[in-house]
């Protein structure tokens, strides 16, 4: 097994897996060796091979060597320097001549048997298949035969030829086994060999949740992509919560969450031609037992208004622009809720078998989601004589944004500052304005020190160095330089916002090319982002530099 992994790291250094190239391969290209996989593999990650993968790969690195500082630690080799170099070392040829003509346009990885060892850690063996295509069997065969020549392992191996390929059967079993058909060389695990061996009825490209997961990835094409079933990773493991956790209520919980959980795929390519980018699809399984919990679904949220940024300054270093902050607090509190009850189905089973004594009657009888959601409400309604629900979360449906920057000293090692808003379309201006005044009132209730004024003619309540209040004395002081900082609370007729009052001042009043609208970096970016999005997460780290 050593040396099966030893030549996939060689064979991998060689094929330069790790990065994207600019032209990149359709998903279903990139994955076509997926139909030498069992349906239920659960990990399975595939990469560009070709030519122009690495011609393209060999650029990119070039280019990033070239734009570091002189003294920064980068190869001076190029990538076809390095490829003939390993290429010489592993089989005594250059990648021209000896590998070139046989390497096919893409390789795979694949974890077949992960859910045994998950349930065993014991064993070492997760069955680890690395398939690489192939153009010409005979001369991979070739290239295999003379690398394990050149490093002194052939005679650990008996070579087989029939019609279905050429096979080297390691000597001893743990060694792993090497097999090159007309379409690929596969390095396998001795656990990943037995499973091949019966035969695989249904491959994973034939398996539709793998499908459809790949398919949901936006991009014309990858270099990179990755596809990971979430439900064959937690079933051994909810399995085995299952067998020491008392009653069903908890372990039918654990079964919802995982059906409610489908697969997961990433992938990696270059947009226009010089942006990395990652996407991510996490689909969504039967969520209906999980609902049955009373735990609530998914949101559907609205898009986001790209046009809501012109509230946030230019130089914003990191910026979360959504929507529905309103409806999405009210499902965290539901989420709470459900959390609560089923706490107290499962301490009711508990009590049940005898696990909890009689005098802890009371944990059966209370929801502490509900508890604490009640007394968060009735906080919040006898300071500021406001309905949080009502009266807050009700018209927060919309467009809001959250952006800050750090502030380095002048040797941009230590941090010396930190400025942070929230701004949130106000699509109810007289409610908005509502819980300004509460929250001053609230202020004055508590003999709080807070200052009702004007900023830009929007309504504002300062409250003083709220958080450095809040700090033990001994905290260092540092510290209360950065959260030490008085927050305003505002709204106008369009926007409701709370921060430190050198960000307000531009929320409550954006100039028009001043804003992130007129950030070409931000823009960039947001082409790229996926159409109807209803959340916008983009970082800057430019003015940190």
């Amino acid at each position: 097994m050593k040396k099966l992994l030893i030549l996939s790291f060689i064979l991998t250094l060689m094929l330069g897996a790790a990065l994207p190239s600019v032209m990149a391969q359709s998903a279903d290209d990139l994955n076509a060796l997926a139909a030498l996989y069992p349906e239920d593999t659960p990990l399975f990650i595939s990469l560009r091979t070709d030519q122009e993968f690495l011609d393209n790969l060999d650029s990119a690195i070039n280019k990033i060597a070239s734009e570091l500082d002189a003294g920064a630690a980068v190869p001076t080799d190029s990538l076809a320097a390095a490829l003939d170099m390993l290429a010489f070392t592993t089989a005594g040829t250059d990648f021209a001549t000896g590998i070139r003509p046989w390497l096919g346009d893409t390789a795979s990885l694949g974890i077949i048997n992960l859910q045994d060892v998950i349930i065993d850690p014991s064993l070492d063996d997760p069955g680890v298949m690395f398939a690489i295509a192939v153009n010409d069997r005979q001369q991979a065969a070739d290239f295999i035969r003379q690398a394990l020549e050149v490093g002194g392992s052939l005679e650990d191996f008996t070579i087989r030829t029939s019609p279905d390929g050429i096979r080297f059967n390691p000597v001893d079993e743990n060694d792993g086994y090497i097999t090159v058909t007309d379409d690929a060389i596969l390095l396998t695990s001795q656990s990943a060999e037995k499973i091949l061996r019966n035969g695989i009825e249904v491959s994973l490209a034939d398996n539709d949740a793998f499908a459809d997961t790949m398919a949901a990835l936006p991009a014309d094409g990858y270099g990179l992509t990755m596809y990971f079933d979430t439900q064959a990773f937690l079933a051994p493991s909810i399995a085995m919560a299952s067998e020491e956790l008392p009653g069903g209520i908890l372990t039918g919980f654990l079964q919802a969450s995982s059906e409610a959980s489908g697969p997961f795929a990433l992938g990696l390519t270059q947009l226009g031609g010089s942006d990395l980018t990652f996407d991510v699809v996490q689909t969504v399984g039967d969520t209906s037992a999980f609902e049955e919990f009373g735990f609530p679904s998914a949101l559907d949220l609205p898009p986001i208004d790209p046009a809501f940024a012109a509230n946030v300054p230019a130089n914003a270093e990191f910026v979360a622009h959504g929507t529905g902050l309103g409806p999405s607090v009210t499902a965290g509190f539901d989420t709470v809720r459900a959390f609560g009850n089923l706490l107290r189905e499962v301490f009711t089973e508990l009590q049940a078998s005898g696990e909890i004594p009689p005098e802890a009657d009371f944990l059966t009888r209370v929801n502490f989601g509900s508890t604490i959601i009640g007394f968060t409400n009735l906080s919040f309604a006898g300071l500021t004589g406001l309905s949080l629900q009502d009266d807050v979360l009700a018209w927060m449906t919309e467009d809001f944004v959250m952006f800050g920057d750090i502030i380095p000293d002048d040797s941009n090692t230590t941090v010396v500052d930190f400025e942070a808003a929230v701004a949130i379309r106000a699509t109810d201006p007289e409610a908005a304005l509502a819980v300004v005044d509460g929250l001053a009132n609230a202020s004055e209730e508590l003999e709080f020190p807070a200052t009702r004024t004007t900023i830009n003619g929007a309504e504002a309540v300062i409250l003083t160095n709220p958080l450095g209040l809040l700090l033990p004395d001994e905290a260092p002081v540092e510290v209360f330089d950065i959260l030490g900082e008085d927050i305003v609370v505002a709204a106008n007729e369009s926007v409701f916002a709370i921060g430190q009052q050198d960000s307000l001042d531009f929320v409550l009043n954006p100039v028009e090319g001043e804003s992130l609208l007129a950030n070409d970096d931000f823009n960039e970016a947001v082409d790229f982002a996926l159409p109807d999005a209803n959340m916008l997460l983009y970082l800057s780290p430019q003015p940190m530099l």
